[in-house]
């Protein structure tokens, strides 16, 4: 996926997640009942809280979030603490636990970067952070 693809998808998803939140305060206002604005309020802190677990997990933020929104908060918790963690996935370490051979040269180092980032293996963000330490 190109960068600009992934800068659309997370632009989209985090429209998506404004919309939701403003039908949440929308309907938190138009309902009388008690239960449902805590009902409510336990499904968009839920969802965040399942969010910022699956940040760090095969699952990612926005799928964790998403779940927990629609399917209910304990549903999204349990399946993003069950959802493999990204360090322990071989092949999606973070940009520090990938080490740079420097007997290649630079133009075989950045053909590498490149292939992992096309493949997505490394993130767009990873990409940039091996290239610059590469380059200087």
């Amino acid at each position: 996926m190109s960068a600009e693809e992934t800068s659309k998808r997370e632009s989209d998803n985090k429209a998506l997640i404004a919309i939701l939140i403003i039908l949440c305060a929308i309907a938190f206002f138009f309902i009388d009942s008690i239960f449902v604005k805590l009902y409510l309020i336990y499904l968009l802190v839920f969802s965040f809280v399942c969010a910022a677990i699956g940040k760090e997990r095969r699952i990612g933020y926005y799928n964790a979030f998403y779940l927990s929104f629609f399917f209910g908060g304990l549903v999204g918790l349990i399946v993003a603490l069950t959802s493999r963690r990204l360090d322990d996935i071989p092949g999606t370490g973070t940009a520090q636990n990938i080490n740079i051979n420097t007997n290649t040269s630079i133009t075989d180092e950045l053909i590498k970067l490149d292939h992992l980032r096309s493949n997505g293996i490394i993130s767009e963000e990873e990409f940039i952070k091996l290239k610059e330490r590469l380059i200087s």
